[in-house]
Formats: structure tokens, sequence, C-alpha cells
């Protein structure tokens, strides 16, 4: 792994390094023509040179070579040969300077290339890269330098587009099934909060998604989750009536929706391949890389007029009452005040309160209950922003880590509050 990379770094060395030749020949040219002056007596110097060398041969005498009598002819004046030295001197020094220039730039570029280098190998133990996966970047990228490899393992996007330019080009499944596991292992899947979701092979098995159909006369939405997943396609549980699978062959494409702990919800159609019977009743989808991202924040609000109690916990608290429910009754027994909410949203909503506790600040948790939603369970909501009016105040809430199924049957709810 560490000798492709090498090699890499190796092969952009030997392009600089071949160019010194062609700078050797410029100075030896600049000498000549510098030296025109004394090319006779050089050329009858290099003549006499090359025969005794021959003659030596010749005889197996490997003995000292004699010099030869320079011989200096008339009229080559002394000024021409100091002015021939003088040329000769100067374009050696303008060499001299702009090839250090050259070479201190060549070295500069090795040590950075070095560090490159070792920062590709450290993420590469980091992430525990293996030879078989390092080819497949190299595949990917179209080329083994560590610069190009670097920028692939560190940027979400840089390896998305270079994975679709890939898939549509390969044909062995194997080499597509390490693509898809090499995302995970870098760390792009959507479980990584730090970048948006590119593409539908970012999501894992048990990854849950609201999906819709439409229907002549409604939309009919289903909550399921992702069984099998690869590059190519994706197995979702299919809904179920009576305890028994529906059919969906019928529709061309699912509209499907997924969310995080953020406040973003992405939205992306995929295309219906076939339905799957057997051990896991399935429906076979394709993938898809055009996903739009909805800012859950900006959805429609409605105005309501609900009073309720909200009750102050925290983040402890809220993960004991996420895996022991009953513990919620504990908690209520803390900070607690009456408020009106004055609108609600599919991301959030809006209180009016009197009697907002002194110690109640940004990001705090509420706990409440929405009568009539028939949410099976409470609601808990992340203060964004306090504003004061007089002696009113009005609290700005982000629903915290609602499940999906929880989200469904609000956004029924908020329905059936537009109607009235």
């Amino acid at each position: 792994m560490k000798n492709q990379c090498v090699n890499g770094l190796h092969r952009t060395q030997n392009k600089i390094i071949g160019k010194l030749p062609l700078v050797f020949t410029i100075i030896c040219l600049m000498g000549l023509v510098s030296c025109k002056s004394t090319r006779d007596q050089a050329q009858q110097y290099s003549q006499d040179l090359i025969r005794q060398l021959l003659h030596r041969w010749d005889s197996f005498e490997l003995k000292k070579i004699e010099r030869p009598e320079r011989r200096f002819y008339a009229g080559k004046s002394q000024g021409k040969i100091l002015s021939s030295a003088l040329g000769l001197t100067i374009g050696l020094i303008v060499i001299a300077y702009f090839g250090g220039k050259y070479w201190e730039k060549f070295m500069l570029g090795r040590k950075q290339q070095k560090k490159t280098l070792e920062k590709v190998e450290k993420l590469y133990d980091q992430m525990n890269i293996k030879e078989a996966d390092h080819q497949l970047l190299v595949g990917i990228c179209g080329t083994s330098s560590p610069d190009r490899i670097l920028k692939l393992i560190e940027s979400a996007e840089e390896f998305e587009l270079c994975a679709n330019e890939f898939s549509t080009k390969a044909q062995d499944e194997k080499a597509l099934s390490r693509l898809y596991r090499l995302r995970h292992q870098l760390g792009f899947g959507f479980y990584n909060k730090r970048i948006p979701l590119l593409s539908t092979q970012m999501l894992v098995p048990a990854d849950q998604l609201v999906c819709s159909v439409v229907l002549p006369q409604k939309t009919v939405t289903f909550l399921s989750s992702v069984v099998f997943a690869t590059e190519k396609y994706m197995v979702v549980k299919s809904p179920t009536r009576n305890k028994k699978p529906v059919d969906l062959s019928r529709f061309s494409n699912l509209l499907c929706k997924v969310s995080r702990e953020d406040s973003v919800e992405y939205q992306f159609i995929l295309p219906i391949r076939r339905e799957l019977r057997g051990k896991v009743n399935g429906i076979v989808l394709g993938q898809t890389r055009e996903i739009q991202a909805l800012q859950v924040r900006d959805a429609e609000r409605v105005p309501v007029n609900i009073s309720t109690t909200f009750h102050v916990i925290t983040e402890k608290e809220f993960a004991l009452y996420m895996d022991q429910p009953e513990y919620l009754s504990t908690a209520k027994k803390g900070t607690h005040f009456k408020g009106t909410i004055t609108d609600i949203s599919t991301g959030g909503i809006n209180v009016g309160t009197v009697k907002r506790p002194d110690d109640l600040q940004e990001d705090a948790l509420l706990v409440f209950s929405l009568e009539g939603a028939n949410l099976r369970g409470d609601v808990t909501a992340k203060v964004l922003k306090i504003e004061q009016d007089g002696e009113e105040h009005h609290l700005h809430l982000q629903y915290f880590r609602m499940r999906e199924i929880k989200r469904i049957r609000l956004n029924k709810f908020i329905e059936q509050m537009k109607k009235t």
C-alpha cells in the first residue's frame, strides 16, 4: 500500500530530475558559444587527444595519457579570450541562480509530498484501510498520487463525485460491494452529522424512512426501514395490512423522507424495481443522488391555542426517559410551568407564557403533552430562542430527537388542525 503511494511520489520526482540533463546541455552550449573565438584550437586539441587515446587502446598500454601541447594560433588576442571567459562566467551565474531556484522548489515539493504521504498512511491506520481498499481508492480517483488520495478520503463531496463516475463504468460487482463498505469505513455515512446526505448509498440497514405513495384520492404514508443496501439498490420493509404485505408493484416510484437529530429533513424519490417475498417481505428500490434538503424550521406553521404544562429536564434525564419511559414521572417533579402553544409545525412550536422560570435559558429541554394528537407519549423540545414582550415571554421550541413514528402521527395531527 505504501509502495503505491511512494511510486506516485517517485514519478513526480523523476519528471523533475529528467530535466536536469537539459539544463547541463544548455550550460555546455553557452560555453561553446562564448568560446567561439577559440573554436579552432579546441578542435585541434580534441583531435590530438582522441588520436593518442586510440593509440594507447590499440597497444593495451594503460598508461597516463600525455597532454598534447596547446597550440595557440596567431590572430587570437588575449582580449577575446577574456571576453569569452567573462561570457561563460555570466552564463554559469545565471544558470546557477535559476537552477538554485528550481532545485529549491523541487526540494520543497518533495518535502510536502513526504508529509502528505505520512498523513495518508496515518489515516489508513486509523481507518483500517487494507491493500484491497487502497487499490479501490486508486481506481476511483484514477491515480496513486498521495495528494489526490488524501483529498478523496477527507472530503465526502469529492468521494461521492468520484464514486458516481466509478460506479457508472465499473462492471465488477465485488468492486461495487467494496465501494459501498469503503464509504462507511471512511466515515461518510448518514450517521456523520458533519456532512449532509449526498446520496442514498450513505444510508445503512435499520435507518428509518417515511415513505409515501400517491393514490387518485389521497396520499398513503407509512413508516419503513432499510433492510439491505448496495451501491446499486436498496431493500426496505414492505407496509402491511392485516399482517400481510401490501403489493406496491403497480407504482413506479416511492417518495421517501429521512431525518436525523438536526433540523434538516431530506426528501428523495426512489424507483421501485420489484417486490421481494420470502423470509423478508420487502421492496427493491434503486439508489439516487438527487436529494432535496428540507429545512424543518421553515415548515408551515398552523395557528393553535393549546394550553399545557412544560417540564424542564436535563439531557441525562432525557436519556433515561428514552430507555425507561416510566422515569418521566420522576423528572416531572422538577421545575415546570404552564404555557399556551400559539402555533405548531412539523419542526417545532411557539409558546406564550407569563410564568417563565427564572432559571430557564436557551438550549434547555422541555417535556410536554399534546392532547388529541394520539402521539402515545410526551414530546421533547429544545428552547431555541426566548423573547419578552412586557410581562409575557415567547419561547421558540424545536422538537428534540423525535422518532419517526411519532413524527408521522404529529403530521396527521397538524393536518387535522389545518381543517379546523
